[in-house]
């Protein structure tokens, strides 16, 4: 029962996480907070999700993945049209990403463990695309195009693989250890939290500044009010 509720949640996760994202940049036109490189890389990795939800045993993971990878690559073809100067680097991440991912994958399978070889690969990639994700997330000017839900859903999808990955049977076989979940998990919480953290600071920043300036704007008008009556 509770691995038919995790798998439930974390397809519910995985549309929550992404359609916010999504329409975020299609509403404000905007790419900043983004790196360009960490989507391509994360887009050069989906398949091999993919392949490690089949090789685990892990069908909610393997729906779950290939329901993201759809959402991913329309965000991905999103943000090279509202950042066309990304778009190569874009591109040639997802690119370089997936050509790495098989030749790993092609070694593991021909030493007769491609499931170990392909968790190792994914937690590489999660590291690599991880890191300009989170520079790009904490030095960008703004967070504009960044949404808070997918932040903190990105989070909570980070603890739920963190937990599946050490092998309690909450998505994957009961005593069966999955380095690429368990790795994602870690690196997921550690990658996003703090972005969450200041994008909820700078909206929330900002939501105080508008109150501040409507308020102002109000008494301005009132003293005008005010000063014209004899």
């Amino acid at each position: 029962m509770l691995g038919v509720l995790a798998a439930v949640g974390l397809l519910f996760v995985e549309l929550l996480k992404s359609l916010p994202a999504n329409l975020r940049v299609h509403r404000t036109g905007s790419a900043e907070g983004y790196s360009d490189v960490s989507l391509g890389i994360l887009l050069g990795v989906a398949p091999g999700w993919i392949l490690l939800g089949i090789l685990s045993h892990a069908p909610a993971v393997t729906v779950a993945c290939v329901l993201w990878t759809v959402l991913h690559l329309a965000l991905c073809v999103q943000m090279a049209r509202v950042r066309p100067a990304g778009a190569r680097r874009l591109w040639s991440s997802a690119v370089a990403t997936w050509s790495l991912l098989a030749v790993i994958v092609l070694a593991g399978a021909t030493g007769g463990n491609a499931a170990a070889s392909l968790g190792a690969a994914i937690a590489l990639s999660t590291l690599l695309y991880g890191w300009p994700a989170l520079v790009a997330g904490m030095r960008s000017p703004s967070t504009l195009g960044l949404s808070v839900m997918t932040l903190g859903l990105k989070t909570a999808e980070g603890m739920i693989y963190l937990v599946a990955g050490l092998g309690v049977g909450l998505l994957s076989p009961a005593g069966h250890f999955v380095l690429g979940f368990f790795a994602y998990g870690v690196l997921a919480i550690g990658y996003n939290a703090p972005v969450l953290v200041r994008t909820v600071w700078q909206r929330a920043a900002a939501s105080a500044q508008r109150d501040l300036d409507s308020a102002l704007l109000r008494v301005g008008a009132l003293s005008e009010c005010t000063t014209l009556v004899p």
